[in-house]
C-alpha cells in the first residue's frame, strides 16, 4: 500500500467589498485589527501559510507582494478567488476562510 504523500497546507483568506454595505470589508476593524490580518492570524493558528485573494490595490496597501492572489476571471466574487488560487498548480491543500467572520477563532 502506497503512502499519500504530504501536503502543506496553505490557508487562503478571501477578501472583497460587500454589495450591500459598499466598501472594503477586509478592512473593517472589529476587535484586533483589519480583518484582513485578523482571518491571516486565524488561519497561522491552524499552521496554514497565509495567502490572500484581493485585489491589486488591496496587495499594495497591504504591502503583501507574493502573498496576493489575483483573480484571473474577475467578476465572480469568491468563486473568482478559488479559481485564482487552484489556477496556482501547487500541489497543495487550502484552507479557505472569508475575512468577513470577525468571531472566527482557531481552537485547540
Amino acid at each position: 500500500m502506497s503512502e499519500t504523500p504530504h501536503v502543506p497546507l496553505l490557508g487562503l483568506v478571501l477578501t472583497g467589498t460587500s454589495s450591500w454595505m459598499g466598501r472594503d470589508k477586509a478592512s473593517l476593524v472589529y476587535r484586533d485589527g483589519p480583518q484582513w490580518r485578523v482571518a491571516a492570524n486565524v488561519l497561522l493558528a491552524c499552521d496554514a501559510e497565509p495567502y490572500w485573494s484581493c485585489t491589486a490595490r488591496q496587495a499594495a496597501e497591504w504591502g503583501l507582494a507574493d502573498r496576493a492572489i489575483l483573480d484571473l476571471v474577475p467578476g465572480h466574487g469568491p468563486a473568482s478567488g478559488l479559481h485564482a488560487a487552484f489556477s496556482r498548480g501547487d500541489y497543495v491543500a487550502w484552507l479557505v476562510i472569508g475575512c468577513d467572520y470577525p468571531m472566527l477563532e482557531a481552537q485547540d
